[in-house]
């Protein structure tokens, strides 16, 4: 039985005897014959006509619901660990043509076999040079069962040849041209294979005094092309005197890295055709040092992207390119960081440069980059563009970024500035309501670094380098464990006396919470929120002066809290002093929780400090009393002085506060919200 069926009963009806035809006592015998209705058991396997170097996979379909074990031959000869229901190559060559086979062994124990076809062509374009006069063949690639070939010349329908082959016994100048030939497989398609073919007349005349320049370290690409073209084409060169790291195929084309700086060194060339060979040629070669100017370190920035490595909140990209010609380069991707190295590609007028890397990290997907970098290398002011992809899913961002130039004007300094929320996100509670803030510091190398806060309360510290313009490319990493974050753009610093400021505008990005983050404020993350950079160098207090610009006197600042993360009312306005304590040392006097006053000077039990160490900052905390001293919210902030170009202040903070806990939870299970805190003169 083919198909495992249930229990069957089979009655026999004899009918009723007629006289003489049983004799009692008498042995009579019947004959039942039972007949199997499932039918044939058969093993389909589809032929496949496939090109060169392309995958194949063999199918065998059986029709029977029994368990199945199956054996893949070619040729009749077994093929080792080839036992399941199909057979892939990953990448066909002509010797993996021919007959194929799969012995299915049913769990009943019968065998069916299924027989295939494989057929492999190469359809690449192939050209091949004959002389007129003499025999010319043009072959195609390919083998396997049921083939036929039929070949036409150009856009002609007129067959010229059904063999393998065409040969052309003599070739005549009219039988140049391009040709087709279609290999078929019977009843299972056809491919298509170009071919070329160009008979010269002449041997090939090579004139060629200099090749094109080189750079040590960079790819160098030349395809060698005699001048008598097409009548002397050649087909095979041979060439000599090569410098380290260079190496010519018989095709003429010249390639490699280069090591070593060379000056017009001589290069021998040597080329032949059917017709004949040319006379021995001496070419120079000059293989220089990297451009000066292209020497150097890039940095470049690109912003949140789906599916990259390190919770795809954006990152960058530092390049350091030598006079060798070689690169080496540190990635930052969100939370991942890898390392690559290599060649640069060096455009052949020494004016621009392409880098190509891909970072590769143990149980990750690559990371690839690929950037050009053009300008003016005359000034010094280049710029990085291009692309980075994660190579698994295929998920690519555009970069962005600038050549590391030293500062010869006045925007070496520190700067403080506001990472002010966009007003397109103001009010949207899943969002941080809060501004961060920082400092960044330009050196006159060109090298800047950034220090801060984002204002769900998370601390960074990035570096980055400066173009001949301003330009920064920025990334701050914003991650806190299990939890990944970033804000990535372009900011500018734009040069004194004029404007000294600092603006750019970043994209601010935060991944989902791990399960085991800690973090209370924003789990469910967040992506494409906009900050605005907004700052300038930062100035202390003159001597005898009050930090940023204050009136003297008393309560002579204003500590505002707004109500995105609150109830209206929570916290009001808050008058405080800061004086001068002598010199340029500051004082702090903030009125004392009092209730036994008619009116509370300090309800919310504000406190306030400015930063001994980080000039123009401030923190403190205030306390939202609850229903009982287990239900009171303590809230942190942190804020920064920011001086504006034209000389003005204004501050920039956040706070973070619990939600009021709910029934049958404390406050420290609450999730956190972040809000806006100021501090503004009060004259």
């Amino acid at each position: 039985d083919l198909i495992q069926e249930g229990n069957e009963t089979i009655q026999l009806g004899f009918g009723v005897p007629s006289l003489g035809s049983v004799s009692v006592g008498v042995p009579a015998s019947h004959t039942l014959e039972i007949r199997d209705d499932d039918g044939e058991v058969t093993v389909g396997v589809a032929s496949v006509l496939a090109e060169m170097g392309e995958p194949v996979v063999l199918v065998s379909n059986v029709n029977s619901s029994l368990s199945k074990r199956y054996q893949w031959k070619k040729a009749g000869v077994k093929i080792t660990g080839a036992t399941g229901a199909s057979l892939s190559i990953a990448k066909t060559a002509l010797a993996d043509a021919g007959i194929y086979s799969v012995d299915v062994t049913l769990s009943n124990g019968a065998i069916r076999t299924g027989t295939a076809g494989l057929a492999v062509v190469d359809t690449a374009a192939r050209r091949v040079l004959g002389q007129a006069g003499f025999p010319v063949t043009l072959g195609t690639s390919a083998a396997g069962p049921s083939l036929s070939y039929v070949w036409r010349k150009g856009s002609s329908s007129d067959v010229v040849g059904s063999l393998a082959a065409l040969v052309f016994n003599p070739a005549v100048v009219e039988d140049s041209g391009d040709y087709e030939c279609t290999v078929e497989m019977t009843g299972v398609g056809a491919l298509e294979c170009p071919v070329s073919l160009n008979l010269v007349t002449a041997a090939p005349v090579m004139t060629l005094p200099r090749l094109p320049n080189g750079y040590v370290g960079a790819t160098y690409g030349f395809q060698l092309v005699p001048s008598n073209m097409p009548s002397g084409e050649a087909d095979t060169f041979v060439v000599t005197g090569l410098p380290k790291g260079m190496i010519a195929n018989a095709k003429g084309w010249i390639s490699g890295v280069p090591t070593a700086p060379v000056v017009d060194k001589p290069i021998f060339i040597l080329a032949s055709n059917p017709s004949g060979q040319s006379v021995q040629i001496q070419s120079l070669l000059t293989i220089q040092t990297l451009p000066a100017a292209l020497v150097g370190t890039y940095g470049a920035t690109f912003g949140p992207i789906s599916g990259m490595p390190g919770g795809g909140v954006g990152g960058k990209a530092d390049v350091t390119v030598s006079a060798s010609g070689s690169f080496s380069a540190t990635l930052i991707s969100g939370t991942d960081t890898r390392t690559a190295k290599g060649p640069v590609v060096v455009a052949v007028d020494g004016t621009s440069m392409r880098i190509a890397a891909t970072f590769v990290k143990k149980g990750a997907a690559n990371i690839v980059i690929d950037w050009d970098v053009v300008g003016a290398p005359a000034t010094g002011e280049l710029e990085v563009s291009g692309t980075i992809t994660e190579s698994g899913s295929g998920h690519s961002g555009n970069v962005e970024g600038v050549k590391l130039a030293p500062v010869v004007d006045a925007r070496v300094g520190r700067y403080t500035f506001g990472l002010l929320l966009n007003e397109a996100s103001e009010d949207v509670l899943v969002v941080p309501q809060g501004d961060g803030f920082g400092t960044c510091t330009v050196a006159t190398t060109g090298r800047v670094t950034f220090v801060g806060n984002a204002a769900d309360g998370t601390a960074y510290t990035a570096s980055a380098v400066m173009g001949r313009e301003g330009d920064i490319p920025v990334f701050l990493g914003v991650a806190s464990v299990g939890t990944a974050g970033g804000l990535a753009g372009m900011a500018e610093v734009r040069p004194a006396p004029s404007n000294d400021g600092l603006q750019g505008s970043l994209t601010w990005t935060r991944a989902v919470a791990a399960g085991t983050a800690k973090t209370r404020s924003y789990r469910a993350g967040f992506s494409g929120v906009e900050v605005d950079i907004s700052g300038g160098l930062y100035q202390g207090p003159v001597t005898g002066g009050i930090i940023a610009g204050l009136p003297s006197g008393t309560n002579n600042a204003t500590l505002s809290f707004d109500d995105r993360a609150m109830m209206e009312g929570d916290v009001a306005d808050f008058d405080f002093t800061i004086a001068n304590a002598g010199g340029v040392k500051q004082k702090v006097t903030v009125p004392a929780f009092n209730a036994t006053l008619p009116i509370n000077p300090n309800p919310a039990s504000i406190q306030f400090v400015l930063d001994s160490k980080v000039a123009g900052a401030f923190s403190g905390t205030f306390t939202l009393p609850g229903a009982t001293k287990a239900l009171n919210r303590k809230a942190t902030y942190r804020g920064m002085f920011v001086r504006t170009p034209a000389g003005t202040f204004f501050s920039a903070g956040y706070y973070l506060i619990a939600r009021p806990a709910e029934p049958g939870l404390t406050v420290a299970l609450m999730p956190e919200l972040s809000g806006q805190v100021q501090v503004t003169g009060n004259p």
